[in-house]
């Protein structure tokens, strides 16, 4: 057969087992390369993703480097709750160390949010207590619910018929503490131009007081 030249069909190269299996086993193995190259990309970018993302909260999310911070009653009544005995003022179900009782509180809210109520509910705990509390009332509410002259609470209210009396008078022991009392009643203003006239009126009032004293005693 050397030297003969054959000449077979594509047909007979299609029909050949050898040639058909070799075909498709490079068909599928070029198949399970892409599609696995395909899983594994995807995975790979999805792993990217959410590393970048989770980076990127961290990056982008609210530190408290320090001061104040902001939280729910459940947590502030938890960390209280332990510096507190079982006599503590409480705003709603936080109760307040004794130590931070005459710092200042800023109680914002609007009507009927429950200001009066967290209000009434200190008070409430400063009477079982015992102790006293000086209360400015602009509505009146509070002299209604709490007045009791009997525990010898006093009204300082010059449009009270109940206000406890009190005269400048009664401050003085010396004649130069009418110049104080003028300045307290004088008070100075933002204006430069009526400020000319804040040290005359300061005197004239003074030397009002001071002469009165004197037809006092």
């Amino acid at each position: 057969m050397e030297g003969q030249r054959w000449t077979v069909s594509a047909a007979w190269f299609a029909s050949e087992p050898l040639f058909t299996d070799t075909f498709w086993q490079v068909v599928k193995v070029i198949a399970g390369g892409a599609i696995t190259g395909l899983v594994i990309g995807l995975f790979t970018v999805w792993v990217l993703q959410r590393t970048m993302s989770e980076q990127g909260k961290d990056t982008l999310a609210d530190r408290v480097i320090g001061g104040t911070r902001v939280a729910d009653e459940e947590d502030v009544a938890a960390q209280t709750t332990l510096l507190c005995g079982s006599d503590a003022l409480r705003i709603g179900p936080v109760p307040i160390p004794r130590r931070i009782e005459t710092r200042h509180f800023a109680i914002l809210g609007t009507t009927g949010s429950g200001k009066t109520t967290a209000l009434r509910q200190m008070l409430d705990g400063i009477e079982r207590r015992g102790e006293a509390a000086l209360v400015y009332d602009t509505s009146g509410e509070f002299i209604a619910h709490y007045y009791n002259p009997a525990r010898g609470d006093i009204i300082l209210n010059p449009f009270d018929a109940r206000c406890a009396f009190w005269t400048p008078f009664d401050e003085i022991s010396h004649p130069a503490d009418a110049d104080r009392i003028a300045r307290q009643l004088v008070s100075e203003t933002s204006s430069q131009d009526d400020d000319v006239w804040l040290e005359t009126s300061r005197i004239l009032v003074a030397n009002m007081i001071r002469s009165l004293w004197a037809e006092k005693n």
